[in-house]
């Protein structure tokens, strides 16, 4: 016990060292911010060569990595702020390749991702004041991560969901995926009311206009042809039908979806080598599924998580409402519960196993997916299907950059990459939960310690409704 009072005594005082390098670190009178030095951390690289860089020294200038070196081999400019990383370790920012922005039309919830570490998003819904909030936080007058944005989703006719954008035929899905690249939308989202004609054609058109298309498996198209054409497949339950074993007993449908009927071993291992072959990326989402249905001492673990205090009233009014119908499952349902996780698991380690490009997404924020610390969840699940820490921390890190075409300019610590890394009490390679202890976060260089990140992420309790909704 008087162990842990010191270890807590001195993790204040560093926390509260590093809170005041936001002021210390402003040059004068409008000037450039003086440089930034780590010394002394552990660096967790994310790079081939080495899983951790023991005793060394990182320089931020100017909302990049400057250098990184052994300590006391790399020179310190002249005038930068020190950081005293002894003990402490270094690790890139975490991207979310799945979340929904366009629910709630107030941008603190950016700030909520910022508060759990997350400094990329891949939002997969776009409207046009996400591209805004893209803007602000790329030139920094918004605190939010990198926003990489979809159009709105493109659909058939008639939509899945109400607020797609349905295209009925050939021509209009042309004219859709034309009208998002002349608004400024990074990719394409596919959604499963598409005819395969009209897949077909949104394919091609985003081919010719340099766009890639993520999204769903359109029911009316052959998985080998999704596979091939798309950039990457979310979710795991567009994969139920061909790893469902041939023999399995009816389930209700919900819990088909959600993969609750027995998988056929030799059906998941061909789709997993198919997959891989062909590098189209999947994003899993399994705590998305995780979330959408438990028994009622998983629902009151998750109401008195401290993280639900930053989610607004109204929101986890909602949240609670889409619960009503768990009261009407029995024992039998829930057991069908329980034998999904277990197959989301399988099916990720039989993914790994084969080399499929994954990468870590929540589906944020469907009910009880919250926004940042979801990510945390799905980095344990990743581990829990087999995944090592450092794997785990890969696919939230180097890997969502590779796929993102910015692995050249983040994802791992190294010269002349984004400075968004996070500063951490401990080894999150031992446990991946340490990914959560931080000390304080960079983002492009600007420094956040972890009381001001925690009193950021209150401010989206405080929202209101507008004229968004949240799922």
């Amino acid at each position: 016990m008087v162990m842990r009072l010191i270890l807590w005594l001195l993790g204040l005082i560093v926390l509260s060292a590093c809170t005041a390098v936001p002021e210390l670190s402003k040059g004068a009178a409008g000037g450039a911010a003086a440089p930034i030095a780590i010394v002394g951390v552990t660096v967790i690289p994310m790079t081939e060569e080495s899983a951790l860089l023991p005793n060394y020294t990182v320089v931020i200038r100017d909302g990049k990595i400057a250098a990184v070196g052994p300590r006391g081999k790399l020179a310190i400019p002249a005038g930068a702020v020190i950081i005293d990383g002894t003990g402490r370790f270094l690790m890139p920012g975490l991207t979310d390749a799945h979340v929904h922005l366009e629910y709630i039309e107030n941008p603190d919830i950016l700030k909520l991702f910022v508060a759990n570490g997350v400094t990329t998003i891949r939002s997969m819904d776009g409207r046009p004041f996400i591209l805004g909030w893209r803007e602000r936080t790329s030139s920094g007058d918004l605190i939010g991560p990198r926003i990489i944005t979809a159009g709105p989703i493109i659909d058939g006719s008639p939509p899945a969901r109400d607020d797609n954008l349905a295209a009925a035929d050939a021509t209009a899905s042309r004219a859709a995926v034309a009208a998002q690249k002349q608004q400024g939308y990074d990719f394409i989202k596919a959604y499963s009311n598409l005819s395969s004609e009209t897949y077909d054609e949104l394919i091609r058109e985003a081919e010719l206009r340099g766009l890639k298309v993520a999204g769903h498996i359109p029911r009316a198209v052959p998985l080998d042809r999704a596979i091939a054409a798309q950039w990457s497949i979310e979710h795991l339950g567009d994969f139920a039908a061909v790893v469902t074993a041939e023999d399995e007993s009816p389930v209700p449908g919900w819990a088909r979806r959600s993969l609750a009927a027995p998988l056929s071993s030799s059906r998941l291992q061909a789709l997993a080598r198919q997959l891989a072959t062909a590098g189209v990326w999947v994003v899993p989402t399994s705590v998305q599924q995780d979330r959408s249905l438990a028994p009622d001492i998983e629902l009151k673990a998750w109401l008195v998580d401290p993280q639900m205090r930053n989610i607004p009233s109204f929101a986890l009014e909602q949240w609670k409402g889409a619960t009503s119908w768990w009261q009407r499952l029995d024992a039998g349902d829930w057991a069908l519960v329980g034998q999904a996780r277990k197959n989301r698991l399988m099916m990720i380690s039989e993914f790994r196993e084969a080399g499929v490009r994954m990468a870590i997404g929540s589906d944020t924020p469907n009910p009880f997916v919250i926004p940042g610390a979801s990510v945390h969840l799905e980095l344990a699940n990743f581990v829990a299907a087999g995944f090592s820490p450092a794997e785990s921390l890969a696919a939230a890190t180097i890997e969502p950059a590779r796929m993102l075409d910015l692995d050249q300019v983040q994802g791992s610590v190294e010269a002349g990459k984004r400075a968004d890394l996070l500063l951490l009490y401990a080894n999150p390679l031992d446990d991946i939960a340490n990914a959560a202890a931080r000390v304080g976060i960079f983002l492009s260089g600007r420094w956040f310690s972890e009381q001001e990140l925690q009193s950021m992420a209150q401010d989206l309790a405080r929202a209101t409704p507008t004229t968004q909704r949240v799922q």
